[in-house]
């Protein structure tokens, strides 16, 4: 794994030979962890025009995207939307 790669494989998110992406996994269920994902691209979207370096921000987007599609390829688990016709927009039901 390169050194000093901010995107792929930042430094501080490893521990040994485990990286925090793969500790999350294991502590959470495929659909908790599809949110998790979720969250963290729309983070990066959400706030690349605010930082000193926005390209790099997209491309940990871009990762976050990468690492839900490579998630979803590799399960047999079905997708759900977790809202219904009824909520309003704000709302989000939990699973």
């Amino acid at each position: 794994m390169p050194e000093n790669d901010s995107v792929n494989h930042p430094s501080h998110y490893t521990n040994g030979n485990v990286e925090c992406i793969d500790a999350i996994r294991s502590s959470m269920n495929f659909y908790l962890f599809c949110g998790y994902l979720q969250g963290n691209i729309m983070k990066y979207v959400w706030r690349y025009r605010l930082k000193e370096h926005p390209v790099e921000d997209l491309k940990k987007a871009r990762w976050y995207i990468d690492k839900l599609i490579e998630t979803l390829e590799n399960s047999d688990m079905e997708v759900i939307d977790i809202h219904t016709p009824n909520q309003k927009d704000t709302e989000i039901k939990t699973i």
